[in-house]
């Protein structure tokens, strides 16, 4: 996953029966931390953003799906557009099973 923010960078986030199991986040400047709370989504969380953008009139929700399973792999939402710096952005890149 990928998040355009101050000190963004480049997520992976592995998830195992619906709970967060690991999460790290590799920064534009090459190091690496673990990934705070408000940037962990899952493809459910995904989900549940489009579905709450869709319900607020003055939003703003511009998803792309995978072709094949469905998931949102892109998402852009600005939950108010008369509002500056609420937008959300979002790059899913792949989903990939484990184990």
């Amino acid at each position: 996953m990928f998040c355009e923010c101050e000190g963004g960078g480049q997520f992976t986030i592995t998830v195992k029966n619906g709970d967060f199991f690991d999460t790290s986040m590799e920064h534009f400047d090459g190091t690496t931390s673990t990934a705070t709370p408000e940037f962990r989504y899952t493809v459910d969380t995904l989900f549940d953003l489009i579905e709450a953008a869709i319900s607020t009139p003055r939003a703003t929700v511009d998803p792309v799906y995978d072709e094949v399973l469905g998931y949102p792999v892109d998402l852009f939402i600005d939950w108010d557009y008369a509002t500056a710096g609420d937008e959300i952005l979002v790059g899913k890149g792949h989903v990939e099973p484990i184990g």
